[in-house]
């Protein structure tokens, strides 16, 4: 899994043989959730998704970086680009 952060948006990018890209575009960043560990690692939520399984039970995925290192720093580069977004 590959992180990135540009001017206009973060980020995913997954694969081998074929490559998914998912971009979360500042505008669409309600809220971002961070969760740290004592390393300072974590996740950074940028997007919740809620869907019904097969069995039409509820639940949650959540979308974002996860397991990064220096989460906190990557959360301030996020939030510059929301900010950067809104001026």
């Amino acid at each position: 899994m590959i992180y990135a952060i540009s001017n206009l948006r973060a980020m995913t990018i997954e694969g081998a043989n074929s490559f998914t890209v998912k971009s979360y575009f500042a505008k669409d960043i309600a809220e971002v959730v961070r969760t740290e560990h004592s390393d300072g690692s974590g996740d950074l939520v940028l997007r919740t998704e809620h869907y019904r399984d097969s069995d039409g039970d509820r639940q949650t995925r959540a979308h974002g970086f996860m397991a990064v290192a220096r989460v906190r720093e990557v959360e301030r580069f996020i939030e510059k680009l929301r900010q950067a977004e809104s001026a």
